[in-house]
């Protein structure tokens, strides 16, 4: 399979995306826009993706893409500023070295998923209440309503400043149909349905490719 014929599942828009962070929501958000058909980087600032502690599927595919070049890799990089279509990425020094280098990258989007510690500032910005010292968002886990009406969660954020973990990436994907099924009265709403990119990988692809690093 060529490149050209996984660019056959674009999306009309294939919109360049900017990822920047090396974790599991970094990973899942890389994977989920290039099946959606954008045309992905990653930034990160470590010099290598962290088998060791991210989750094994999400590390294989995406190590696979990175290698064969489908994703461009970013190591040792952070964000110094953003323009109108260009996200200016700085290389982080090596021990020793007494400067590091600037690069731009073309970019229509920027999703920074770096956060380890929820930033509740935006909701309460907006009046949503929250219960406990760990300041845990109200809402109706029926309906993913908080106390403010229209104002929906999704995700982990649901878990507010938690620091013991019992909602992850992984377990949230019902939230979307909640939410869909509040708003619009129709339920068993087909999501995560959307034509995507679809390869044939293999672990032997990346027992035999190295991480290709920009």
């Amino acid at each position: 399979m060529t490149l050209e014929s996984i660019n056959s599942y674009n999306n009309p828009f294939g919109r360049r995306v900017l990822i920047v962070g090396g974790k599991n929501s970094a990973l899942e958000a890389v994977l989920r826009c290039f099946r959606s058909g954008a045309r992905v980087s990653l930034s990160y600032r470590q010099k290598a993706l962290d088998k060791e502690h991210t989750n094994s599927r999400l590390y294989l595919e995406l190590s696979i893409l990175i290698a064969k070049g489908y994703i461009d890799f970013y190591p040792q990089t952070v964000p110094a500023r953003f323009r109108p279509g260009v996200a200016v990425l700085k290389k982080t020094a090596d021990p020793g070295e007494k400067t590091a280098g600037l690069e731009e990258i073309k970019t229509d989007f920027v999703i920074v998923a770096t956060g380890f510690h929820a930033d509740l500032s935006l909701l309460e910005q907006v009046g949503v209440a929250f219960a406990g010292d760990e300041r845990v968002p109200c809402y109706n886990p029926e309906t993913m309503e908080t106390n403010v009406p229209g104002i929906f969660l999704a995700g982990t954020a649901i878990s507010g400043g938690k620091q013991t973990y019992q909602d992850f990436i992984g377990t949230s994907h019902g939230h979307t149909r909640k939410i869909i099924k509040q708003i619009t009265g129709i339920e068993n709403v087909p999501v995560g349905t959307v034509e995507s990119r679809r390869y044939p990988f293999s672990t032997a692809d990346i027992e035999s490719t190295p991480i290709r690093n920009n």
